[in-house]
């Protein structure tokens, strides 16, 4: 379907909803509209797909009228019934939206809008402040082709007062502009103004209309779904593994205990229980903010035999629990400084550096320190690189651990399984 993956198309169509194509496509969020309308049922239709983030619709960024969804995959959608326009306030863009539906034509199972509006919408997008522009920028170059006269789409600019933005568009494309630029309009300027100084700082953030590092996140985890925050870890897929794994082994447990270490905002330690009710599931986290929204998705999921601590490792864990665990399980930080990857940033560093050398540190720390809390027989599991789980097991030998071997292999990540010895546990 052109640009629109069926995992989009099929869920609104079969809902009857008229869909506008905007921008977009791998490896940028397709980008479309619906009327305002129709905005609720277009989401509860693509609640019913496998996303698995959804952001900005949820907490204040309700108000942005645009939810942003993500697939496994890296398949992208941002779904609008309204036309994103902060800084500028958000009935400085109703003749635009009006002008994108008006003449818009169908193809291959969505609509597209006439160039001149569609022109004017990617040339508003493209200024917006903190937004990264240089796709936007080739589509109005391939739009820019397709209109005609060069009059009408400036008469267009003036009728809807935007003549200032679509000339400082151009301008940034690197092209003379279809006349001398001219500056921001003052409405632009003084919103511009209102998001540098507005307190408190989540006005700010809310006002930059893009949900991307400061929205609330809607994660699909393992069978429940979790929300987090700003600075605070998104689960990953791979880390599933570990709730399957532990899941095997607590399925033979007569009075299932475990107890995951760096929870973060908790999903694993909550799809654990949400799979296993039977389960006294204990979840350890350093970060208090982190702590928080787990708190926050206990509360939600209704999942009172998760219990929560805020500590390192197993400082926190109580004394009445050692030698009580069928299973302790966790992933650590573990990225060493020549593996670093710049686009974590978004995230504190805390969530994935490990510590010393070969970013292991913790992991020793940690398998030292289970071993008192652990049944005989009971089992550490450890999320990490093929590599990292190879040095580690030597270590683990000589710590009383036996059946050393890897569970799950996904990808560039293993599930490590060490057992501890029966005669020696404590």
């Amino acid at each position: 379907m052109s640009e629109m993956d069926a995992r989009i198309a099929e869920p609104l169509a079969g809902a009857g909803i008229r869909v506008l194509y905007l921008s977009g496509g791998a490896p940028a969020p397709v980008e479309v509209m619906v009327r305002r309308r129709d905005a609720g049922t277009a989401r509860r239709a693509l609640e019913g797909t496998d996303w698995r983030l959804a952001l900005g619709d949820a907490g204040m960024w309700r108000v942005t009228r645009a939810s942003t969804y993500l697939w496994a995959d890296g398949l992208g959608l941002r779904l609008l019934w309204g036309v994103p326009c902060s800084p500028l306030p958000g009935r400085a863009l109703h003749g635009l939206e009006r002008a994108l539906w008006k003449g818009a034509r169908p193809d291959e199972g969505v609509l597209r809008p006439q160039p001149e509006p569609w022109v004017l919408y990617l040339a508003v997008q493209s200024v917006r402040e903190g937004f990264r522009s240089a796709a936007r920028l080739e589509e109005l170059d391939a739009l820019l082709a397709q209109v005609g006269h060069r009059e009408g789409l400036l008469g267009l600019a003036r009728d809807l007062r935007l003549t200032g933005t679509l000339e400082r568009a151009l301008a940034r494309r690197g092209g003379r502009g279809l006349r001398d630029g001219r500056r921001a309009g003052m409405t632009e300027a003084g919103a511009r103004a209102f998001r540098r100084h507005a307190r408190p700082r989540a006005l700010r953030d809310l006002a930059s209309g893009e949900p991307w590092g400061r929205a609330v996140v809607r994660c699909r985890f393992a069978g429940v779904e979790v929300r987090t925050g700003q600075g605070v870890f998104v689960p990953r897929p791979e880390s599933e593994g570990l709730v399957r794994v532990a899941l095997a082994r607590l399925d033979r447990a007569g009075s299932p205990a475990a107890a995951e270490i760096g929870t973060g905002c908790g999903a694993a330690a909550l799809a654990l229980a949400h799979a296993l009710p039977s389960a006294d599931v204990h979840a350890v986290e350093l970060d208090t903010a982190a702590l928080q929204w787990a708190r926050r998705n206990r509360r939600r999921l209704r999942l009172q035999r998760v219990h929560l601590y805020e500590g390192s490792l197993t400082d926190p864990l109580p004394a009445s629990l050692q030698g009580r665990l069928d299973v302790v399980f966790g992933n650590l930080p573990c990225i060493t400084d020549d593996t670093w990857d710049s686009s974590l940033a978004a995230t504190p560093d805390v969530a994935y550096r490990g510590a010393g050398a070969d970013g292991l540190d913790l992991h020793r720390r940690l398998a030292a320190a289970a071993r008192g809390f652990l049944r005989p027989g009971g089992a550490l599991l450890l999320q990490l690189s093929p590599g990292q789980w190879s040095m580690l097991q030597p270590q683990l030998a000589n710590l009383g651990y036996v059946q050393l071997r890897v569970e799950e292999r996904l990808g560039e990540v293993v599930i490590g399984v060490a057992v501890a010895n029966r005669a020696d546990a404590c």
